[in-house]
């Protein structure tokens, strides 16, 4: 039995966390695996690993407390874990090492300069970063810019994120053309979708004037935000001063996600920074067409003209043009959908990915 101890900064169910819920059922399904957590805040994550009889604590993290370090070697010590899966709080790879425990980070924020916290300091990223047994990147753009920091190939690995394919299948006509319905749609409505939070990084403010340009010239066109964040009253202002509210509806997040993505036919992905977003992933097991912004490991997965579309970075002249070509021509949509479908099945799905967990983690901990 391999023990796997999961250390988690925030008890929120935010994408990383959904991840990693996910992955733990995955493996959970077939493997000789046991998984305990570490939280430093409570949350809903809380309650999600309890149903899953996953063994979780509430951590007392201060990393101002001059004595949480010894803390957690003294903790890691006594529950012995053969290999820390480590989803935040970096200074438990410090821990880790001095409590000679392997230890693997999965690494997914970008290293662009926009980004904020332990990725704005180069120094103290790698620093931190080399106190991992290995750094799990998830896409070969985050694996580039760890190079670029100084971390040592050798302690890198890739491997990418997952989507659950059966899940998102593109529902029967009948059922797709109900979805539809109720979100107000016509037969003739082309529904353009995009799912995240309402955060600078995301920069749903380009979807919005790529939208604005796009509608002069196909008026059938209709826009959906399924999400929130600290930027929604925001966004729905500028949807009032681009004159195109009734044309954008703003959904709130929702379980059956699925269900959204089976009423629409486009994915309109404007983010700034990227390692490796999983809604591409969903967009894609969706059959949906793709257009997406060229950012860190976006193109990793959209190959232009085959998976998806692909703009500059904030080009909205770009991303207009690039809309308002999957608008007018279904066939290249149902083209670029399949083919993304095709993708995910062979590279990213649950299977896939998870056997490659196992790998590194019996490897690890062995």
């Amino acid at each position: 039995m391999l023990k796997i101890l999961v250390p988690v900064t925030y008890g929120e169910l935010g994408g990383s966390q959904v991840f990693l819920l996910k992955l733990i059922d995955a493996m959970a399904a077939d493997s000789p695996v046991h998984f305990s957590c570490w939280l430093f805040r409570k949350g809903p994550l809380e309650e999600e690993m309890r149903k899953r009889n996953i063994p979780c604590r509430i951590m007392p993290f201060s990393p101002e407390n001059p004595f949480f370090l010894l803390f957690m070697i003294r903790e890691l010590r006594k529950e012995h874990p053969d290999v820390i899966y480590l989803h935040a709080s970096r200074f438990i790879a410090l821990a880790a090492r001095l409590a000679h425990v392997p230890c693997v980070e999965r690494i997914n924020m970008s290293r662009n300069m926009s980004v904020r916290g332990w990725c704005s300091f180069p120094w103290l990223d790698r620093l931190f970063t080399s106190f991992n047994t290995k750094a799990l990147a998830v896409s070969d753009a985050i694996r580039r810019q760890l190079l670029a920091r100084g971390i040592p190939d050798s302690r890198i690995c890739i491997i990418r994120n997952f989507v659950e394919p059966d899940r998102f299948r593109r529902p029967p006509a009948a059922q797709r053309r109900r979805l539809r319905e109720e979100l107000g749609l016509s037969d003739r409505s082309i529904a353009v979708l995009n799912a995240g939070r309402f955060m600078p990084q995301k920069a749903q403010s380009d979807y919005l004037r790529i939208a604005s340009l796009a509608l002069k010239q196909v008026p059938d066109l209709r826009f959906f935000l399924l999400g929130d964040g600290e930027l929604k009253e925001k966004l729905q202002q500028e949807t009032g001063e681009l004159g195109i509210q009734d044309s954008v509806v703003f959904l709130p997040f929702r379980k059956d996600v699925e269900s959204v993505y089976g009423a629409m036919d486009i994915l309109l992905h404007t983010a700034h920074w990227e390692p490796l977003a999983n809604v591409l992933l969903e967009g894609m097991a969706a059959s949906l067409a793709i257009l997406a912004s060229d950012v860190d490991g976006t193109s990793e997965v959209i190959h232009e003209g085959r998976t998806g579309l692909l703009f500059p970075k904030g080009d909205i002249q770009a991303g207009a043009r690039g809309l308002i070509r999957l608008a007018e021509n279904p066939a290249l949509r149902e083209k670029l959908g399949n083919e993304a479908r095709n993708y995910v099945e062979g590279h990213h799905s649950v299977e896939v990915v998870v056997k490659q967990y196992k790998k590194l983690f019996s490897e690890l901990g062995s």
